[in-house]
């Protein structure tokens, strides 16, 4: 049975991720440890990321209404526990994300429209998290959903 589009995509996306080992071009080895779904970790299992989808939405409709332009978006959220200085791991955290992600391979093939694109950063600080920094980034995956086929 084939699986759902979006299962593709986003198995395809966080395989990315997981080249994140700490060896050049890497700063860090958040790819060690990769999830789908939002989740929280336990400090023991730092460095890690969540990788997760937000609400979709539909960007356009074909004129029979069977094909939609759909708009997804993928927010990878890493962690790692704290240096010296916070804000030097998370922009190696950002940075390392970037290299990883954005890609002008084709490794997601024909299911996303255009490129994976960069949507927004963020950093959480240990004031706000504990023992961790945390640095998110979201990418739109564009897809075309088609009526009732989910593959």
């Amino acid at each position: 049975m084939t699986e759902p589009k979006l299962l593709t995509i986003l198995k395809a996306l966080s395989d990315r991720l997981k080249v994140i080992n700490g060896a050049d071009p890497y700063h860090t080895a958040i790819g060690s440890t990769v999830i789908r779904g939002k989740r929280l970790f336990n400090f023991d299992e730092l460095p890690a990321i969540a990788c997760y989808l937000t609400p979709r939405g539909v960007e356009e409709t074909s004129s029979g209404g069977d094909q939609q332009k759909i708009n997804a978006q993928l927010v990878v959220e890493a962690h790692h526990p704290v240096g010296d200085h916070p804000e030097d791991t998370a922009i190696y955290m950002l940075a390392d994300i970037q290299t990883a992600m954005e890609l002008e391979d084709d490794t997601v093939g024909a299911t996303v429209l255009g490129r994976v694109q960069f949507a927004g950063d963020a950093i959480h600080y240990p004031e706000d998290s504990g023992k961790y920094v945390t640095a998110q980034v979201a990418y739109d995956i564009n897809h075309i959903r088609t009526y009732a086929d989910p593959t």
